[in-house]
């Protein structure tokens, strides 16, 4: 089941977790918003989703991070 919501989750990274419990039931596994919810935060980190490999983020403080 980890599987299938990773690769949902994945391959439509506009969905959020409440679609891919949506899709799911649809395919008919009863699973909870919050079960979908714990394992595609901890499949997908936050940063690499919106920031190219690479690239550099302002901190706020006057200097930057470079993320990779």
């Amino acid at each position: 089941m980890r599987d299938l919501i990773i690769r949902l989750g994945t391959e439509n990274s506009r969905w959020g977790f409440r679609r891919v419990r949506g899709e799911l039931r649809r395919l008919g596994h009863k699973i909870s918003p919050a079960t979908v919810r714990r394992v595609l935060q901890a499949a997908v980190r936050p940063q690499s989703r919106y920031a190219l490999p690479g690239s550099t983020i302002a901190l706020g403080t006057g200097e930057e991070r470079r993320l990779s």
